[in-house]
């Protein structure tokens, strides 16, 4: 009986003059197997950072992605691994050909969707050297301490670390984590399942979550929290691709994570990766990726040809649904190997000699004799932080979409001078500031009920101003209005706002109270013909360019 549908399948494409490669009813038909290179490759790709040997190929549907699993597609091209959430796999190339001619032959099969080069991702760590001072208060610069007074994190909120795995001995670690975790890169058959082999990934989860107030060791953002380690990387060189990137972001979904770190990335996106972010965006999951080192940092900036920002931004921190996180100094000045650009930059968080936990044989990140803690530095382990304190927010307030989250984030960020001043709050070397935990858990300068959320904030521009920025969580009909006032005199104002571009619901507005003091801004707006339930958040502004006493 199997034989039938294989013989009217092999009458079918005989007759179609079709190429069959495989068996059975989802062989792969090629339509085209010999075409010129494709011209549009070199637009769409950068060759920077590609593996070459290497290509990624969508199929349409998971019938096509398993016949291709049991089948060489081409010679010379030959199946490597599959995704287990998406009709994905991975496919080397052994004769010779470059990623373009493979894709080239390979998008001439009926039953591919797409075919991708693969790049190389890399964690982004800053190796220790003299040229770093020693590690003190950290968790002054972004707040902390005054964020535990509020949340120490809870068991409720769980973190998918997709990194180089974990020290899954480690005793200030073993409390939060969830074993034995999962391994994207070389499958469950690697010892330990995530046995971290570099020590990056151990170092990332004792920002997030080294068990705190416990007599041991170091305290983590979170004292208490789940955290599912993710092994996608891996090696002395931290190496990773976009494939097994995509796959642990699947993997975290498919978990139930409410937060996602990815202290990982790279120059160039594709269509897998922005699919992989947008999914796990809309199932309610906060993600948060590092922004990138170099020697010194790079700038990053959009053209205005999405073609070429696909290829030459740093992904995924550019992407619209991700936290780009870049990394400051104990001074709270921007670390000299942090990447910056406000297209990849959300905010910024301490990221040097970072006091944090490491394997007991760790040579990468370790520095000199003791327990296994040492210094860590690098917009790496500034993303954790912020990871870190989103989880405690997610702890604190569970209610909270993504969007919600960045935007308590954003609009309590330490605001910072910076170039590229444009009147939107952000600037290119400290997006929209530095991480503030104590102002993000507080509602001090922040209030929100189900309809609005208020931010109010010193401006970075102008010494006296207030910045106000509001998210909405349901459809406005034009903009919000809002009033304000001095609660210590008679000074009150109108305040008008504008939505931010490219942050549909999000809006800004700005005035200046001409005097320091208590200030109340009560934030009105209408949906659907009606008045929505304002919002009032109180907020101190004080010397110099403000800020919150």
């Amino acid at each position: 009986m199997t034989l039938r549908p294989h013989l009217l399948i092999a009458i079918v494409a005989a007759a179609l003059g079709l190429t069959m490669i495989g068996t059975g009813a989802g062989a792969l038909e090629a339509v085209t197997p010999n075409v010129p290179l494709d011209a549009d490759l070199p637009v769409l790709y950068s060759i920077n950072g590609m593996v070459s040997n290497e290509v990624i190929v969508e199929f349409k549907s998971y019938a096509d992605a398993r016949v291709a699993q049991s089948a060489d597609i081409l010679p010379g091209v030959v199946f490597d691994k599959a995704m287990s959430s998406r009709p994905v796999a991975r496919y080397k190339i052994t004769d010779g050909s470059t990623p373009f001619e493979a894709i080239t032959r390979l998008r001439g099969f009926s039953n591919i969707a797409e075919v991708y080069p693969n790049y190389r991702r890399s964690a982004s760590r800053v190796p220790n050297d003299p040229y770093y001072s020693l590690q003190k208060e950290e968790l002054l610069v972004a707040q902390v301490p005054g964020a535990w007074d509020v949340e120490t994190g809870s068991a409720n909120v769980l973190v998918g670390v997709i990194d180089t795995g974990v020290d899954t001995t480690h005793p200030d670690l073993i409390p939060n984590l969830v074993l034995p975790g999962i391994n994207v890169r070389e499958g469950p058959e690697w010892p330990d399942i995530v046995k971290d082999d570099s020590g990056h990934g151990t170092a990332v989860c004792g920002v997030i979550g080294g068990v705190g107030n416990n007599g041991v060791g170091v305290a983590g953002i979170n004292w208490d929290i789940r955290m599912l380690p993710i092994r996608a990387c891996g090696g002395p060189l931290l190496d990773c691709d976009i494939f097994d990137e995509v796959e642990g972001i699947d993997e975290a979904r498919n978990a139930g994570c409410n937060v996602i770190n990815l202290s990982i990335g790279g120059v160039g996106t594709m269509t897998i990766e922005e699919e992989a972010v947008t999914d796990a965006h809309n199932a309610g999951i906060v993600i948060v990726a590092a922004a990138g080192n170099a020697n010194p940092g790079q700038y990053y900036k959009k053209t205005g040809d999405p073609a070429i920002d696909r290829q030459s931004l740093y992904y995924p921190a550019a992407l619209p649904e991700v936290i780009g996180v870049g990394a400051v100094a104990n001074n709270g000045l921007k670390a000299v190997f942090s990447n910056y650009g406000e297209d990849i930059l959300s905010i910024m968080a301490p990221g040097v000699d970072i006091v944090t936990t490491v394997p007991e044989e760790e040579v990468y990140l370790y520095t000199g004799e003791g327990p296994p803690y040492g210094l860590a530095s690098g917009t790496s382990f500034a993303t954790p932080m912020v990871a870190g304190v989103a989880a405690l927010i997610l702890s604190h307030y569970p209610y909270l979409s993504p969007d919600d989250v960045r935007a308590r984030l954003e609009v309590t960020a330490i605001p910072m001078a910076g170039p590229d001043d444009d009147q939107d709050g952000m600037n290119d070397f400290y997006g929209y500031g530095i991480l503030n935990a104590a102002g993000a858990l507080s509602q001090s300068g922040t209030s929100a009920n189900s309809y609005l959320q208020v931010g109010v904030t010193a401006s970075p521009i102008f010494a006296g101003e207030v910045l106000v920025m509001v998210k909405s969580f349901v459809p406005l009909d034009s903009p919000p209005t809002a009033t304000w006032s001095m609660r210590d005199s008679s000074l009150d104002g109108t305040i008008v706002f504008e939505e931010v571009e490219s942050r549909p619901g999000f809006y800004m507005g700005r005035f200046t109270p001409g005097a320091k003091g208590n200030v109340s801004v009560t934030v009105m707006g209408m949906s659907g013909g009606a008045p929505v339930t304002p919002v009032t958040a109180l907020y101190v502004l004080g010397d110099g360019a403000g800020g919150v006493k």
